[in-house]
């Protein structure tokens, strides 16, 4: 059979070109919808139109599926290791959760530099409306991206949402208030939703003091402690290489108990194991233990990462 290759050429031009859709072409060309289907492949195989992937991307795509069955996740999004990762990850983040999130959805976040961008960060498309909850409570002498409230705020804005916010310290002086506080009639209710949620996004901080922003912190709400020095030595002695929710772990993803737990106000890290979307959003290959850690533990089961810090987590 003769294959007239001017019409190949100008259906290709058509569809690929001009965007028009089969239907339109059919109806411009006066031939059949499916006729168009079988020419468009057909071209594909005499080398008449060609598809180039980027092969950055390749390599990204292959990288993604390559961590996803390594480590079992429902999902790995990498960007890329230039000097804007926390803002690539930001915007990764908000892509994700456009296409996971129903209308109507509550999300909780926790907190921290990363965190801080993605509820700076203002994608192209916002199509839902969602609400957003704090996993943990704020503190009043934080730096300005360890503002919670102000994080949850901004995102409930951007999505046309209700904004929840918890309004106590990140953490008190005593066991007792932590308890106090819990239990408190205004808190049940901050926990009947936590029950409820799909979705979390959780930052992920290392042990090591330029990676967690907890050791930027004074606390001088805890008496006993002159300062975080004490804590960070009993976590090292521990061998503790990360921290979500102000709760540290282990390599193996095991909890490593410190004086803050008691005192802490926020969602246990147990939560997050049973969550169905916990997306980790952390970058830079100082965190690739702490992010495995993470992952081991099941505490997040999508990650968002830089493609750097994806490869060091493939070597491991």
């Amino acid at each position: 059979m003769m294959i007239d290759k001017k019409l190949l050429s100008t259906i290709c031009k058509l569809y690929y070109y001009d965007e028009l859709t089969q239907n339109q072409i059919s109806e411009t060309l006066k031939i059949e919808r499916t006729k168009v289907s079988r020419l468009l492949k057909k071209a594909k195989e005499l080398g008449i139109v060609k598809i180039i992937i980027n092969d950055m991307y390749l390599e990204q795509l292959e990288l993604e599926t390559r961590l996803k069955k390594k480590y079992g996740l429902k999902s790995v999004q990498l960007v890329a290791s230039d000097e804007n990762i926390l803002i690539n990850i930001a915007g990764a983040a908000h892509a994700y959760l456009e296409t996971i999130a129903e209308n109507n959805e509550i999300i909780g976040i926790t907190w921290g530099k990363t965190i801080r961008e993605f509820s700076l960060y203002k994608p192209l498309n916002v199509n839902k409306k969602i609400d957003f909850i704090p996993l943990l409570g704020g503190y009043n002498n934080m730096k300005d991206y360890m503002s919670i409230n102000s994080m949850i705020y901004n995102l409930a804005s951007l999505y046309k949402g209700t904004p929840y916010f918890i309004e106590s310290p990140l953490i008190v002086d005593s066991p007792e208030m932590r308890e106090q506080i819990m239990n408190s009639t205004f808190f049940k209710k901050i926990i009947e939703i936590w029950e409820k949620l799909r979705i979390v996004v959780v930052g992920i901080g290392a042990t090591e003091k330029s990676s967690n922003v907890l050791w930027e912190i004074g606390l001088s709400e805890l008496k006993e402690l002159n300062n975080l020095g004490e804590i960070r030595e009993k976590a090292g002695k521990r061998k503790a290489i990360g921290e979500i929710c102000s709760k540290f772990y282990d390599i193996d993803g095991k909890t490593v108990k410190t004086i803050l737990d008691d005192r802490v106000i926020g969602i246990g890290l147990e939560k997050l194991t049973q969550m169905p979307y916990s997306v980790g959003i952390a970058g830079g290959v100082e965190k690739t233990n702490a992010i495995y850690g993470a992952i081991m533990g099941k505490y997040i089961n999508v990650l968002i990462t830089d493609m750097e810090t994806g490869k060091k987590l493939l070597e491991k």
